[in-house]
């Protein structure tokens, strides 16, 4: 009984193994694979891959790339009330309104307290005033003490003014030096490892140079 001749492969002339003789085989296994790289057949990531649909969708509001295909709308869009129009600005039922004194004491009276308005709040609203909060920002030129984003720019990235950090985390000492502007990442930021940050701030308002 006369062999079968083994094939070369069609790319680097190598003698296939025996079986080849028997099927469609036409590469060695590393011409192989080189082959399939260039024709996009075994690296199937991105754009190579079978269900790639022209890359991830875009935000319906701002046109930002979204981080998967399920998702309308980015994480910026989100936080500024898109999704609930209804509730922001002169829509909000308490837009431009307060509660009088008489509503603030049985706010307090409903909660188990003495009728002494915002005392279950972390903050005293009477000393961490709008205008408290302003001059603090004034003060530090309107940018943030660490990473020194301004004002305007925050504005236009979070829909928000920078924020006002306790240095010491007691919301009650509304002291001037126990309070430095930060913008909504870094005052995020601060919350975690609070010993370093304390630390921190309180060598950059020691070192203050208005």
């Amino acid at each position: 009984m006369s062999k079968i001749p083994r094939k070369k492969c069609i790319d680097c002339g190598k003698k296939l193994g025996i079986s080849s003789a028997y099927t469609i085989v036409k590469r060695c296994h590393a011409c192989n694979t080189i082959h399939l790289f260039k024709t996009h057949k075994l690296n199937q990531s991105g754009k190579n891959h079978s269900q790639y649909k022209n890359g991830l969708p875009k935000c319906i509001d701002c046109g930002k790339e979204l981080k998967n295909y399920y998702a309308k709308r980015c994480h910026s869009c989100c936080q500024k009330g898109i999704l609930h129009p209804n509730l922001k600005g002169i829509k909000n039922g308490m837009f431009k309104k307060t509660h009088n004194e008489n509503t603030k004491k049985k706010i307090s009276l409903a909660l188990g307290g003495t009728g002494i308005p915002y005392e279950f709040s972390k903050y005293n609203k009477n000393l961490f005033t709008k205008r408290l909060k302003e001059q603090i920002r004034e003060r530090d030129n309107y940018k943030c003490q660490h990473c020194g984003i301004i004002e305007k720019e925050h504005l236009m990235v979070n829909n928000q003014v920078l924020h006002v950090h306790h240095i010491d985390y007691n919301k009650l000492n509304c002291e001037e030096n126990n309070l430095i502007t930060t913008c909504i990442k870094c005052n995020t930021f601060a919350n975690i490892n609070r010993d370093y940050w304390f630390a921190y701030f309180t060598y950059i308002m020691e070192n203050y140079v208005d």
